[in-house]
């Protein structure tokens, strides 16, 4: 029987990383509550953890303690940052938007695009926008990218056209009716966040990627659908840092940084 999509992935607690994230993600949760007595924004902070942990796994599939390492320094930042709460809800959207991009395009699961993952990622930009920011519209653009190229590697590129113009035509929809959320934010932490942002956009892009473990399915990733997604988060992560604030980015730039920082040497 085919799967529904290809964007569902279980979490089997016999794996270490498995039990970290879901460490994390209640740590959040409960820590984020007390500071902010706010069940939304400890909600909210708890799957932003929960979505960088998963992000580190679909960039850096080799490497586990990329995603538990980065998941536990955002929520450190979270915790020791009061100014950062005003961007729990769309912190949690970007990172959960683009782990579903680098999904779908690193196809980790093994399994092919369905139907609904294209349904999916073309609602995706204008139902997260709409209760965030028209500035999230750059991720129509991650969308649409991330279906394009996924067809074109599957040598269906009608399939790919669909996507790309459904999944911008929501970012412009984004762009012209959504609502506008623009917070300041102290020195301190914004060029914080800019220094993990480039050093983390340097370690996506200059790192080759040579697979090492298996899809779910036990079929071999591809390396050049890893990099690919991997180019992709990484430059839409970068418009976003302009359209709304480096801070909303801080996942990509902590897995871009912690990735290249533990890189095992080629051979080992």
């Amino acid at each position: 029987m085919n799967p529904l999509t290809a964007l569902a992935r279980p979490l089997d607690l016999a794996y270490p990383s498995n039990r970290w994230a879901v460490g994390l993600t209640l740590a959040g949760f409960v820590l984020i509550g007390l500071l902010t007595h706010s069940g939304l924004e400890a909600i909210a902070g708890a799957l932003w953890v929960f979505a960088t942990w998963a992000l580190g796994r679909e960039l850096d599939p080799d490497q586990p303690r990329t995603a538990t390492s980065s998941a536990g320094w955002l929520l450190f930042l979270l915790v020791l940052a009061p100014a950062l709460r005003v961007y729990m809800v769309h912190g949690m959207a970007v990172t959960g938007a683009l782990m579903m991009v680098a999904r779908l395009l690193g196809r980790t699961t093994g399994l092919k695009t369905t139907p609904l993952d294209l349904f999916t990622l073309v609602l995706m930009t204008p139902l997260l926008g709409l209760v965030g920011s028209k500035a999230l519209w750059p991720l129509g653009l991650a969308a649409g990218g991330a279906l394009f190229l996924d067809a074109a590697y599957d040598q269906k590129p009608p399939r790919g056209w669909l996507g790309l113009g459904l999944a911008v035509l929501g970012g412009v929809f984004l762009g012209w009716l959504g609502p506008i959320f623009r917070p300041g934010l102290p020195d301190g932490f914004f060029w914080g966040s800019v220094l993990i942002g480039v050093l983390g956009w340097l370690g996506l892009f200059l790192r080759p990627y040579l697979p090492q473990t298996p899809a779910d399915s036990a079929e071999p990733l591809e390396a050049e659908r890893i990099t690919s997604s991997r180019r992709v988060v990484a430059l839409v992560g970068l418009l976003l840092s302009f359209t709304l604030s480096p801070l909303i980015v801080l996942s990509v730039g902590l897995v871009g940084l912690i990735g290249w920082v533990l890189k095992r040497p080629v051979g080992q």
